[in-house]
Order: C-alpha cells, then sequence, then structure tokens
C-alpha cells in the first residue's frame, strides 16, 4: 500500500500533528504569486443559502473557516472533522 493512502501511517506519522501541514501553507503563502489567497478564494465560490448546515470532513485545522470566519453568515451550522487527532489539537479559533 501507498503511504498516501495508507490511513494508519498518515495518522500516527503524517499528520500525528500539524506541522507537517503547517509547513506546506507556508511555502505556499511565501512562494505564491497569486495575490488573492486560496482560503478565500474557495470561499468565494461557496454558493450556499444563508441558512445552510456544512460538514466538512477533512477540515485539517480549520484554516479555511478561519481566515473566513467575518464572512460567515450567522445562519450557517459549521460541523468539522478530520480523522487525525493531531489536526483537530491544533487550536487555530483563538
Amino acid at each position: 500500500m501507498s503511504r498516501i493512502t495508507d490511513q494508519k501511517y498518515l495518522k500516527s506519522q503524517q499528520y500525528k500533528t500539524s506541522s507537517n501541514l503547517d509547513a506546506r501553507i507556508q511555502i505556499h503563502g511565501r512562494f505564491s504569486i497569486n495575490k488573492y489567497p486560496w482560503h478565500h478564494w474557495v470561499f468565494d465560490h461557496f454558493m450556499l443559502p444563508t441558512n445552510s448546515r456544512i460538514l466538512e470532513l477533512g477540515c485539517g485545522t480549520g484554516l479555511l473557516w478561519l481566515q473566513n470566519i467575518g464572512h460567515i453568515p450567522d445562519g450557517w451550522k459549521i460541523t468539522l472533522s478530520d480523522f487525525s487527532p493531531g489536526m483537530l489539537r491544533r487550536r487555530v479559533w483563538a
């Protein structure tokens, strides 16, 4: 089985903590030539009603939502999940 699909490896090594994901995000932020942040671009493409119920599977540290917190309608009910306790342990929500 490839490491990229081996959930035991991913959970116990690659995503044991958020440090590997954080490093990749920093690299993209530092070297991206796009002036419009990726998390904002993704969020701007959501076409959801103001009373939506959202379930994100594999949210990582929840950075998509944190970077768009001021744009989330009051009526949205959002549930974030990830198979890695290390990702969920990283509190980006302050």
